[in-house]
């Protein structure tokens, strides 16, 4: 009983680490994003979200970007969805970030 416990702690804390460390990685994948969309001689930013989230995540993970663009703002909202551990599946992730677009006048 005390191995199942400690094994079952273990698994979550493990669980707890990487859904924490990929929740960062795809908050700066979405800040920079935002970043490099916002300045005034920005392209279409989309490939580029999506290589860094291809690059930086596990291979059974799921994400989606999506890039909205306003007069004076630019969004990035970037939803993930992680392998679990075992028997516990890991809950979607969701970010968001705003950035104010650059203007030449």
């Amino acid at each position: 009983m005390n191995i199942a416990l400690a094994t079952l702690t273990t698994l979550s804390v493990l669980a707890l680490v990487f859904t924490a460390y990929h929740g960062l990685v795809i908050q700066d994948a979405a800040i920079s994003t935002a970043s490099r969309a916002a300045r005034a001689e920005s392209t279409n930013q989309q490939p580029y979200l999506m290589k860094m989230l291809r690059n930086s995540l596990p291979s059974l993970a799921y994400f989606d970007g999506a890039i909205g663009q306003a007069d004076q703002y630019v969004s990035v909202f970037v939803e993930a969805r992680l392998p679990g551990l075992g028997l516990f599946s890991a809950r979607p992730i969701e970010y968001s970030a705003l950035a104010g677009r650059e203007s030449v006048d």
